[in-house]
């Protein structure tokens, strides 16, 4: 009995120990957001001085490819090869145009110090009509005969159905994004962002804009080896 009523008695004990530890605690605030755990500030030597473009990952045959760029010159030019076999391995060239309006927007740009995010909140500079577009994926290269200066995008255009009879090709466009650390940060490197955006470039001469120019050469072979993908 002796040794219930002193268990009984530090249980108390304790209990009102953590009660007046509790009330003399500062209030909490259950609303307050913790501090951001990434952090760090926007590296603005990692936005390079390029005619630098972003657009939609996908679209369907038809709609409107809206392209956000950015050009250190007024004078860029824009090419889009879809990047899929059709009678010949070289690429076809679906659009190309020359124009005289670039506008230097990477001063344009928002940062997220809570996820270490960059978005290019670029308007659309231009919308080209897809009208005619095969499914596939397709290549964008904006330049001003400047090699070091050119911006290279990739997207798909989506078939319009899906059948199983169909092999289907997946492209890594979310891996290319979580590599890319256009703007100061990527998942993969000493800044690591923990949330991605696709309305920002690939960065030039990077790792991705090479692993995505072999995917596409790839698909070039393999659009090539099997009929109706």
């Amino acid at each position: 009995m002796l040794t219930v009523l002193l268990a009984i008695g530090l249980c108390a004990a304790s209990s009102f120990a953590a009660l007046a530890v509790a009330a003399n605690a500062p209030p909490r605030h259950p609303h307050t957001p913790p501090p951001p755990p990434y952090g760090g500030e926007q590296d603005l030597a990692l936005i390079p001085e390029a005619v630098d473009v972003w657009t939609q990952p996908s679209i369907f045959p038809g709609e409107l490819l809206n392209l956000h760029v950015s050009s250190p010159t007024p004078n860029y030019s824009v090419t889009i090869k879809r990047e899929t076999y059709s009678g010949s391995t070289a690429p076809s060239v679906v659009f190309s145009e020359e124009r005289t309006d670039g506008v230097d927007q990477r001063g344009h740009v928002t940062w997220d110090a809570t996820t270490a995010t960059a978005r290019a909140v670029w308007p659309t500079t231009s919308s080209i009509d897809s009208t005619g577009w095969l499914p596939g994926v397709y290549t964008i290269v904006t330049g001003n005969g400047i090699e070091s200066q050119a911006g290279r995008g990739i997207f798909v255009v989506k078939s319009p159905t899906i059948l199983k009879t169909r092999p289907l090709f997946a492209l890594s466009i979310l891996t290319y994004q979580a590599y890319n650390n256009w703007g100061g940060a990527s998942s993969y490197k000493a800044l690591r962002s923990v949330r991605l955006s696709l309305e920002r470039p690939y960065r030039n001469a990077s790792d991705t804009v090479h692993g995505y120019l072999a995917e596409a050469s790839w698909l070039i072979w393999m659009s090539k080896q099997i009929v109706g993908l």
